[in-house]
């Protein structure tokens, strides 16, 4: 009898631990497939269309978007837009400065699992939002939708909060690179004149 438990036991321990390792793989492979997508681009623009169609891609989200902190006023400002976005319902709650500010200020990930019980008469479905930090600094805030109440597993929300790290470092740089490359454009108009 202590032989089967002891079976039934390593079954179960195997079982948790080839789970834990291939939720590990997911990330790890949307990290790289970031990583990738980046290395060759310094138009901001590309970079955060490139990220989002990952993020839509590695989560079950019909469709994400982007928005970034301004550098000169220091107000969310919506970047981009990826995925299915449905007619109508989502503009506003993409661009809800209340949500994408709560998140920011909180500096934690937020789920909305059920989005019609928050906003009567507005739009069904799930929103997960997660804070893009760079030295516990707000850069952005990327915002996932699905159309469906509680869409989100665990697993998304986990590699996205992954990810999130590294997409903030990304965008921030590709953002620096625009904005030294519309101050040299400025400083050679002076410089011609």
């Amino acid at each position: 009898m202590d032989e089967t438990r002891q079976i039934q036991w390593f079954r179960r321990e195997l079982a948790q631990t080839s789970q834990q390792f291939e939720e590990k793989v997911r990330e790890l492979l949307a990290v790289r497939r970031v990583w990738e997508s980046l290395k060759f681009t310094r138009d901001s623009r590309k970079v955060f269309e490139a990220v989002l169609d990952i993020i839509v891609d590695e989560t079950s989200a019909t469709c994400a978007s982007l928005l970034l902190v301004n550098l000169k006023n220091g107000q969310l400002t919506l970047r981009t837009t990826r995925g299915r976005v449905p007619e109508g319902t989502l503009s506003h709650l993409l661009m809800d400065e209340r949500i994408a500010e709560a998140v920011a200020n909180s500096r934690k990930p937020t789920s909305i699992p059920d989005l019609s019980a928050t906003r009567p008469g507005g739009p069904s479905g799930t929103l997960f939002c997660v804070p893009l930090l760079i030295d516990e600094q707000v850069v952005g805030v990327i915002h996932l939708y699905h159309s469906d109440p509680h869409a989100f597993s665990e697993d998304d929300e986990r590699v996205m909060t992954v990810i999130a790290d590294q997409v903030a470092v990304a965008l921030n740089s590709a953002q620096i690179f625009d904005e030294m490359q519309q101050f040299n454009a400025l400083l050679e108009a002076e410089v011609a004149k």
